[in-house]
């Protein structure tokens, strides 16, 4: 993927501090479960996004997202998606199950970006559903 590397060394810098983005994806399985990790700036993860991405039916799917509690309302866990929606322009994008909190996160990242985040919208026939 061109950009890849310089997307992947992005860094998320607020007052709080500065978190950077590691990406966690097995070979062999293009479709397969990734993770994309959130480093504080002494290397301790402060969340993650479990998700997939299918080249082949453009279909994304957010399984989970999880920000640690004092980093959380900093806009971490937005940056962490818009970074994953740059990877993988086009895409159509699912969730699972949304909490209260996420609908909210995910309607709010759907009016900044123009991309909506379909609930419970399924995987495509490529995405494994072990995680």
């Amino acid at each position: 993927m061109s950009g890849l590397r310089e997307l992947l060394n992005r860094r998320f810098r607020s007052p709080h501090g500065t978190v950077r983005f590691h990406l966690d994806a097995p070979r062999g399985e293009a479709a397969g479960p990734r993770v994309l990790v959130f480093l504080d700036a002494d290397d301790r993860t402060v969340g993650q996004l479990d998700h997939q991405v299918c080249g082949v039916c453009s279909a994304a799917f957010v399984r989970n997202i999880a920000v640690a509690s004092h980093w959380q309302g900093r806009g971490v866990g937005r940056e962490a998606l818009t970074l994953l929606l740059d990877l993988a322009p086009g895409h159509r994008w699912s969730t699972s199950r949304q909490s209260t909190e996420g609908r909210g996160f995910f309607a709010a990242l759907a009016e900044e970006t123009g991309v909506d985040f379909v609930e419970r919208g399924g995987r495509c026939p490529h995405m494994s559903t072990r995680a």
